[in-house]
């Protein structure tokens, strides 16, 4: 076997063992904690979870049909490892199953214009539906988990919209062209 070969399945065998490392620790300290841990932490603490991103707020800020939305969260620091091996394409696609952006059936377009450990920033276009007299109306939209911090900023006006422990606004509301 030549050495460059050897060499090469080490670096595999290497990684191989980090991935395997960081995939089965966590599971290994979370069944080191108490249980009564365990029972406090299923119930309000995960109600913000959607698979590994703990999402502590969403913030649109509305431009006309359009919408740059916010997204802060926290992953766990092993995940973090494995989205800077890996790559950000599953945090994109969670983030956009969170969001559940696109909407089926309304032309929108996603387009992220940063993500990061911490923080996503989308656009997506057509997020509302344009009314008559430069009024627009932002549609009834769900979450894939609660929000515990919800913001909408309408631009040039002192009626932004905040909501707490969302999972789906059941109404729309109306706002004017900015």
């Amino acid at each position: 076997m030549n050495k460059g070969r050897a060499v090469f399945y080490i670096f595999i065998a290497s990684l191989i063992l980090i991935i395997a490392l960081c995939c089965v620790a966590p599971a290994i300290f979370s069944q080191l904690s108490s249980s009564t841990d365990v029972a406090e932490s299923t119930t309000e603490d995960t109600l913000n979870n959607y698979g590994y991103l703990a999402v502590q707020s969403v913030t649109y800020k509305l431009d006309n049909l359009e919408a740059d939305i916010t997204v802060k969260y926290t992953i766990e620091p092993w995940i973090s490892v494995l989205v800077f091996l890996f790559g950000k394409q599953d945090l994109k696609k969670r983030i956009q199953e969170l969001l559940h952006y696109p909407e089926p059936g309304y032309n929108q377009e996603v387009t992220f214009q940063y993500v990061g450990i911490n923080k996503a920033v989308l656009h997506v276009t057509n997020v509302s539906v344009e009314n008559q007299n430069d009024s627009y109306w932002l549609r009834k939209h769900s979450f894939g988990c609660h929000i515990p911090l919800l913001t909408f900023i309408i631009p040039n006006t002192d009626d932004n919209k905040t909501f707490e422990n969302i999972d789906k606004m059941s109404k729309g509301f109306a706002y004017f062209r900015t």
